[in-house]
């Protein structure tokens, strides 16, 4: 679960504060814009955990393309690497790993209008994949 600093440091970069034992009544503003209040970093919570659980989502490409296989996608995400600019494709063939947080996931994803959930399933089925 994020933590106050997590969520602060994530929503309010640039932000300068201190917070002691990820208290909010030891929360320190010195910089950065108005204070958010308590209600407003706690509504951002589940967002914040939501990104951090996306930044750990690292698969290897043979675990990515298993796991498209088992969810049906991987021929259309191969359609769609053949038609996309060499670099695309390069980086296709080539990655050492893949991040779920990648601008290229969210711009194939969104092209054959997969939904972020999906994303995240598939990431997840991957990372279950030995390999």
């Amino acid at each position: 679960m994020a933590g106050i600093g997590d969520i602060l440091a994530c929503k309010w970069p640039g932000a300068q504060w201190t917070l002691g034992d990820d208290a909010y009544g030891s929360l320190r503003w010195m910089s950065g814009g108005e204070p958010p209040g308590e209600q407003e970093i706690r509504a951002l919570s589940a967002e914040v955990d939501l990104l951090m659980a996306r930044e750990r989502m690292v698969v290897t490409p043979m675990q990515f393309r298993l796991a498209l296989d088992a969810a049906g996608l991987l021929d259309s995400c191969e359609a769609a690497v053949a038609a996309a600019p060499r670099a695309v494709r390069i980086a296709w063939d080539y990655a050492v790993v893949f991040e779920r947080l990648s601008p290229l996931i969210d711009q194939f994803a969104g092209q054959l209008e997969i939904t972020p959930v999906q994303v995240d399933a598939v990431f997840e089925a991957a990372a279950r994949i030995g390999g």
